[in-house]
């Protein structure tokens, strides 16, 4: 099937950057001042891979505030993935994790919005990540499992934010996605500044912007 794809693209011998399930993946945002070397953080994500650390392919980004995002994937997962597009004839070029591949491009916008605590809220019908970002860095990212229509919960959640990061108050919440649009409206009745970007609305259509902002980097 993949063979086949790429065919129809007219991507044959071509470069193929690769989207991994948030799932697949465990993540972690360590502020600035906690563990500054890649080796650390990597034996502090340990206990939560459910696997060896020695078994895990650990990637790290870094930006101008000091906070770290780490990703680990279990190699032989990752390698799988990498499989299928070498069987294709084609060669791996960027691979990163569907939620977390815009959180540069957030975080920068974020510095335009000086003193507030933003909020991207990225839904999928399995469960939702929230990334929070202030003036130019990254705050946290948080990923919950979600339960059929559950946007109630979802929109619980964020509301419970600013008493989680000791706020007084969030700015924007961009919430794409699943259900983005039910789960804007209960933000707003509770005075939220709830958005939702044009042409985001569902579990494809989010996928499909994160792929596009892969494609872009590459």
């Amino acid at each position: 099937m993949a063979s086949e794809m790429i065919e129809e693209l007219g991507s044959h011998r071509g470069t193929v950057s690769l989207i991994l399930p948030d799932l697949a993946v465990v993540s972690a945002a360590v502020p600035a001042g906690g563990s500054s070397t890649n080796g650390d953080i990597a034996l502090e994500l340990a206990p939560r891979l459910g696997f060896p650390v020695s078994e895990a392919r650990v990637d790290f980004w870094r930006n101008g505030k000091g906070a770290v995002l780490a990703a680990a994937v279990r190699e032989a997962v990752v390698r799988q993935y990498e499989q299928v597009v070498e069987a294709a004839d084609c060669r791996v070029g960027w691979v990163d994790v569907a939620s977390l591949v815009r959180v540069p491009v957030w975080a920068e916008a974020s510095a335009s919005d000086p003193g507030t605590t933003l909020v991207r809220a990225l839904l999928y019908r399995s469960h939702y990540v929230l990334a929070l970002f202030r003036e130019g860095g990254l705050v946290d990212v948080r990923t919950r499992l979600r339960s059929g229509d559950d946007v109630d919960a979802v929109a619980g959640e964020i509301r419970r934010l600013p008493a989680i990061y000791d706020l007084d108050r969030l700015g924007a919440v961009t919430l794409s996605g699943e259900g983005a649009s039910p789960s804007a409206r209960l933000l707003l009745d509770a005075g939220v500044d709830a958005r939702t970007p044009s042409g985001e609305e569902g579990e494809a259509s989010q996928l499909e912007a994160s792929l596009a902002a892969l494609l872009q980097r590459g």
